[in-house]
Order: structure tokens, then sequence, then C-alpha cells
């Protein structure tokens, strides 16, 4: 699984599927449930970290062909594996404005949705007008009413997203194309984007920042193995080359216990597990 994770850090997946359709996708779906195979659906892997023992279960890939992405009238339509930069740059090639905060965020339209990603000030969930969803094999059309979304959250966890419909604004080529190029001017000045990493590794708590209070715990730079505590946002662990899952979470483990004991806060992670035993886990509160 290091070859489709932003972390390139895992193991083997058991079973590693590609659907080329909706009707592939079930039909995927449908024997792992009568083997009792454990499934996991994945875009692009940007938020997630694999165990080092991989995954016993079937990983379904959505990014290679649930893609499409359509702009019409103020509209954008993607498919769940959609890159949200490609519907950033469709939206501003048709000169529709909405999407430029987003579009320097890795991963896929389904994950963001599931995790209601955001950046700059802007949720997705601002934008979404409906979501395609596959469930018992059928699938349903969910309006923007019928999905709950929260900070990092929505109620389209667990659900097999098939795509969606955003209802954005006419807007200034020229204008929307200057704006996402500041985004991501700023975004490389801030980021450490020359290594591997699934972004913030922690969710913002109540108050604060989650790299400021790591930052003041003087855990900038530490490692463990292959495993850094970015030196330029202290929110990023990074792969410097050789890192393991478990060096990943040491590094997560160290900072929370540092930023409760000092600050009495407790950081929540915004990174997925996947693979890993319980006992392996047991210390996330």
């Amino acid at each position: 699984m290091n070859r489709y994770t932003y972390y390139r850090i895992g193991g083997p997946a058991e079973i590693y599927a590609v659907p080329r359709d909706t009707e592939e996708l079930n039909a995927i779906i449908n024997v792992c449930k009568e083997n009792n195979i454990e499934y996991f659906i994945l875009g692009k892997g940007s938020n997630l970290l694999v165990s080092d023992s991989g995954y016993e279960g079937c990983v379904i890939d959505m990014s290679v062909n649930f893609t499409d992405v359509i702009a019409d009238e103020g509209l954008i339509a993607a498919g769940s594996g959609c890159l949200l930069s490609s519907a950033a740059r469709t939206a501003a090639e048709s000169s529709i404005t909405g999407f430029e905060e987003l579009a320097g965020i890795p991963g896929t339209v389904g994950g963001a949705l599931v995790m209601n990603a955001g950046c700059y000030g802007k949720e997705i969930s601002e934008l979404v007008h409906t979501v395609e969803i596959l469930k018992e094999g059928k699938v349903i059309r969910l309006n923007r009413e019928e999905i709950g979304f929260g900070y990092r959250h929505s109620s389209l966890k667990g659900e097999i997203i098939i795509g969606a419909v955003f209802k954005l604004n006419n807007g200034d080529k020229e204008q929307i194309t200057e704006k996402m190029n500041e985004y991501s001017v700023l975004r490389r000045s801030k980021q450490p984007l020359s290594l591997p990493s699934c972004g913030s590794v922690f969710k913002r708590p109540s108050e604060g920042y989650a790299g400021k209070y790591i930052e003041d715990c003087g855990l900038k730079g530490k490692t463990i193995g292959g495993a850094m505590i970015s030196d330029l946002h202290a929110g990023f662990i990074v792969n410097t080359g050789n890192a393991s899952a478990s060096d990943v979470l040491g590094l997560i483990k160290l900072i929370k216990k540092e930023v409760v004991a000092k600050f009495g806060v407790r950081l929540e992670e915004e990174v997925i597990y996947l693979g890993f035993k319980q006992e392996e886990l047991e210390w996330i509160s």
C-alpha cells in the first residue's frame, strides 16, 4: 500500500480491486459481503496511514476510473475518484468560482466529502448540491439537506460515494486563476510539500491550533526512525525517506502526550488508520 498513499507507507493489502464502473463496484462489494471480507474504499490515500503489516481485506480503488468531471452553468459534476485539483481546474477553465480555496487540498472528491475537507475558511460542504451513493445495489441521490456535515466529519462516513454535483457561481476566469495561484503560493510557503505526508495530522482543537501547541512543546524537528515532525509546520509529520507506520504512530503518541501534559489539550487525529490491530491503537482517546 505504500504505492497508494501520500505517506508512501504501508504493507500489502490482501486484495486490491479497481472497479471500472458502478456495476463492477457493486459486484466487488457483493463478493466481499458473501465471503465475509472486510473492504475499504480508497481515494488517493492522502489522509491515510496504513499499517506496516498491511490490510487483511479488499482495498477498492476509486481513483482510477471514477474520475470524470463536467462543468455546466455554474455546476460541477465530479466522480468520487476525481482529484479536487482537477475539479477546481475545470471550474476555473469554465469561469466558475467557488473552488479556489480547495484547489490545493490533496485527495479526491469522495474523500473530501466524507471528512468535509476544508481550507482557508471554506469547507466542501458549502458547495454541495447533491451526492450519489451506492447502497444495497442501488444508486441513491442525496440532496445537501439530507447530509449531516460538521468540522472534518460528515454523515457520509461509511457510505460508498459515486460522485457529486457542486453548485457554484459564474465568475471571471482571470480572477479565479489568480486567486488559485495565490493560495498555491501560500500553501507552498507554509507546508512541507517536498516530503511525503498525510497533510495535517490533527484536527483543529476548540481553542488554538494543533501546530502551535506542538511547536510550543519544542517538538519541531523531532524524529522517530524515518518520521519527523516537520520543522516548517509542526502539524505535519513527514516521511524523510524510510519511515514506517510505527515511526509515525510513535510521533503521534508523543505529540498527544506532550500537548495534554503541557496545555491540557487533547488533540484528535484527522488521519485515518487502516490495518492496525486494536492493541496498536489502544492509547488513542
